[in-house]
């Protein structure tokens, strides 16, 4: 069964009428977006001229007319709905909302004009998809009206859709899985239009070593983010904005976290480094400017063996860290960088030399602070024009009710031997540097 709904085209000034939609006057030569939207139980099919396209862009002239042409679908009246789309290839959508493509071989291609996926009918219902690293490629339009989608495990090439049919897809993604493959910026950007509903979002299988700027900026429900282990930069305000992401893992393959990676992640509690509470190979060597700016609920902070830069305002308005350690490879600490860090209570610096720091890198932080330095250091803190404001004292002096208590973190023991801090895992002893000593 078909039914035609007429748009019809007048002289200057132009009429538009479409079924019971509204008329609205187009002045002619104007250029305008036409779509057809059909009723329940029907499928728009083509427009009278050939064309198929929907919406359509057309130029208002005298003496055109053209007709959305539809066509009535069978829809059962109970799920779960199926079918087959290939030779050897079956689909079901089940009543949870779960599409499933199963077998072997090529899907029957629905690019024609009339042509459609048997599913389509059932669009609106899907809720979630799950897309085997075997395919190869996806229409763009293969998933055009599942307006309920909300939950996607599949490989890169999913997301590469292009921006003019961006809007025929879902904004309500929860939970996004990227299980093999690159995303380019365009695939980022897509995942990036979820910024208001995605919670959880899984980037570990990709191979990028870097994502572009703002990739994942002002996704502010997301709560949880796994990156891949081939990444060796975080980027330019890559996750900044993230107001409700509560911890983070840095790759041991980083070397270096950009500007604002994290600014106004506010909720991050904890910093792993390589999967690691005291990170042991992680590669990362700067610290960019703001770049964990206002994360308020981090509380303890191990920087990695390796890190020569910590950039200005990098940890800046971290209200309630309580301990700081810094390695013996940093060089340089910006200024502001630990800026109204006011509840630090102690900090142990491995630096022999002391690191170059501002008048601001520790602004409104308790000059009453133990600072713990090598103990062949004490006087050179001591001589240094703004170390010298801190309490400094050598690691053989490190209070017992801290330092013995053993704190565990990823299966791994701190404790002091002989005024030197050490990392029990197992049965082996490392240096807070990673270097094995039994």
């Amino acid at each position: 069964m078909k039914r035609i709904i007429q748009l019809l085209w007048a002289l200057l000034p132009l009429l538009v009428v479409a079924q019971t939609e509204p008329q609205w006057q187009v002045d002619c030569g104007k250029t305008v977006q036409v779509k057809a939207v059909p009723d329940e139980g029907f499928k728009f099919v083509r427009w009278s001229d050939g064309e198929t396209a929907n919406p359509r862009t057309v130029t208002a002239m005298s003496d055109l007319s053209f007709a959305a042409i539809y066509e009535q679908i069978d829809i059962p009246s109970s799920c779960p709905y199926s079918g087959t789309c290939g030779d050897h290839l079956t689909w079901e959508l089940s009543c949870e909302g779960v599409l499933t493509v199963s077998g072997t071989g090529d899907m029957y291609d629905y690019s024609g004009w009339n042509q459609e996926a048997p599913w389509a009918p059932y669009n609106a219902l899907i809720n979630e998809v799950s897309i085997p690293n075997s395919v190869t490629n996806i229409g763009e339009a293969a998933f055009a009206g599942c307006t309920a989608l909300t939950s996607v495990e599949a490989p890169a090439i999913f997301f590469d859709i292009p921006e003019s049919a961006w809007s025929e897809y879902t904004k309500i993604l929860q939970y996004v899985r990227v299980t093999t493959g690159e995303l380019s910026e365009n695939e980022l950007l897509f995942i990036n239009r979820s910024y208001k509903t995605l919670t959880s979002l899984d980037v570990s299988a990709v191979s990028n070593t870097e994502f572009a700027d703002e990739a994942f900026k002002g996704s502010y429900n997301l709560e949880s983010l796994q990156l891949p282990s081939s990444l060796q930069r975080v980027s330019y305000m890559m996750v900044a904005g993230s107001k409700n992401l509560k911890s983070i893992d840095i790759p041991a393959s980083v070397e270096e976290i950009g500007q604002s990676a994290f600014e106004d992640c506010r909720s991050i509690s904890t910093i792993t480094f390589g999967g690691k509470q005291i990170a042991e190979n992680s590669n990362l060597r700067k610290i960019g400017s703001w770049a964990f700016y206002n994360a308020h609920a981090l509380q303890h902070l191990d920087i990695p063996a390796g890190v020569t830069e910590i950039g200005d305002g990098a940890f800046y308005g971290c209200a309630y860290m309580e301990d700081l350690s810094i390695p013996a490879s940093v060089q340089t600490i910006g200024d502001n960088t630990f800026s109204l860090c006011t509840k630090i209570k102690k900090m142990v610096v491995d630096a022999v030399i002391p690191p170059t720091i501002q008048a601001k890198t520790f602004f409104e932080v308790d000059r009453q602070t133990p600072v713990y330095v090598p103990d062949e250091s004490v006087d050179a803190y001591k001589g240094d024009v703004y170390w010298k404001e801190f309490n400094i004292q050598g690691r053989s002096n490190v209070p017992t009710d801290i330092e013995d208590t053993r704190v565990k973190a990823d299966n791994a023991l701190k404790i002091l031997r002989g005024g030197q801090l050490y990392i029990l895992r197992g049965e082996k002893v490392y240096t807070v540097q990673g270097q094995e000593v039994r």
